[in-house]
């Protein structure tokens, strides 16, 4: 019966993403103004030159590392309150406790996009952050099968839950997690977003109540406690916040001096570090793009694109737009770097890298960007994915073109 289940989980549940990807494009925004996803992620210029001195540039790429690492150790402490929170729901299932595990998962969520940026840095020379898009998939995978984790809709037996093939270890999560496909999750917060609030499911906090006797007849049939669904849920779900807590642990640890990647980054040339850091934000652009593209409508009927926001999509991406903003048009006071003037030099990450009419541009079109977030209706995101598109191209139109 288990290898029966087993099957069942990949037969409802392939991994036909771009299949899937264009069907949602056309009924999101229509096929007569369906537009273009991005070919490719704009690459970093071979030879990239600054709009403003070396030593202003050098305190930019210092300050970003400093917030880095403040914002990826904030990250951190909400993973370990999110593992808080759902040790309290599993020792105690309760409509209160669900309530609060949810809540922290927000409040998780929304800290970990605030530290994407910082994971998506990359410089074309340096092979040391490749490693982030592991680490990036294994913190936050999506989209995701639902059916490869636990009963979905009518398949009340699919999932790894109702397998008993499956041991629930940490070492198996880390090997089933994206074994033949990317959409084969285990871990992660959309992973655990997923066992949280799954609508379909008839029982709520009882999902994760734990089941003290086998029924006589399974258990005639050699069944054993720890091997009952709601067993395995909570094993599931309890690894799931651990390991989360522990790879954010590791991810801060290397950012920290003399570890893996700030060596790394500190050994970019000054042209290089800001260039990796606006590659960074540009893919962090280029992502909430791509979201849009593909799943931007409403659950399909196999639900292989559930919202990966529990519900909050608008505010997620509006976070994003806020911080893109903030970053490229704010100014900075440069008073760190020994090499400057200690009065207080103002400058923008933008003036570094744009000329004054592409500034202008990026402002103009954030603006648009926030305006048309707030106008969807439907889920016609037509509009803000096409402004998304021109801001990801303007970002790749870099300082080289200054006079």
């Amino acid at each position: 019966m288990t290898a029966f289940f087993r099957w069942l989980r990949f037969f409802f549940f392939p991994g036909k993403r771009y299949l899937l990807s264009v069907l949602v494009v056309l009924l999101n925004v229509g096929c007569e103004r369906s537009p273009e996803p991005l070919e490719t992620k704009p690459t970093i210029s071979a030879v990239p030159t600054l709009g403003i001195s070396p030593a202003a540039a050098e305190d930019i790429a210092h300050r970003f590392w400093q917030v880095g690492a403040q914002t990826l150790a904030a990250t951190q402490g909400q993973a370990e309150q999110l593992h808080q929170a759902i040790d309290a729901l599993l020792a105690q299932p309760s409509t209160k406790t669900l309530a609060a595990a949810k809540d922290q998962w927000d409040a998780t969520f929304f800290q970990y996009q605030q530290a994407l940026p910082f994971l998506l840095i990359d410089d074309e020379d340096s092979a040391a952050f490749s490693s982030l898009n592991d680490w990036r998939f294994t913190l936050a995978a999506w989209p995701l099968q639902p059916g490869y984790l636990d009963s979905y809709g009518e398949y009340i037996q699919s999932g790894i839950v109702n397998d008993i093939t499956v041991a629930i270890t940490v070492e198996i999560l880390r090997k089933q997690h994206g074994l033949t496909d990317a959409e084969e999750v285990t871990l992660g917060l959309h992973a655990m977003e997923f066992l949280l609030w799954n609508a379909s499911a008839k029982n709520t906090f009882e999902r994760f109540r734990e089941q003290t006797q086998v029924p006589l007849a399974l258990e005639q049939s050699g069944l054993k406690r720890e091997e009952l669904p709601n067993n395995r849920r909570r094993e599931l779900l309890k690894l799931q916040a651990q390991l989360f807590a522990d790879d954010m642990k590791t991810i801060v640890g290397l950012w920290q001096e003399n570890a893996a990647l700030a060596l790394a980054f500190s050994q970019l040339d000054t042209a290089h570090k800001l260039f990796a850091i606006n590659a960074g934000y540009r893919n962090y652009i280029y992502q909430v793009h791509e979201l849009l593209v593909h799943h931007g409508a409403k659950d399909n009927a196999d639900a292989l694109y559930f919202d990966g926001f529990a519900g909050k999509r608008i505010p997620a991406i509006s976070a994003t737009l806020t911080a893109i903003r903030a970053f490229y048009a704010e100014k900075k006071a440069l008073v760190s770097n020994e090499s400057i003037n200690p009065l207080s030099i103002e400058v923008s990450f933008s003036e570094a890298l744009l000329t004054k009419e592409n500034q202008s541009a990026l402002n103009l079109m954030l603006k648009d960007a926030s305006a048309q977030l707030s106008q969807v209706k439907d889920n016609d995101y037509y509009p803000i994915i096409s402004t998304l598109n021109d801001i990801v191209l303007l970002l790749s139109t870099t300082a080289d073109e200054k006079e």
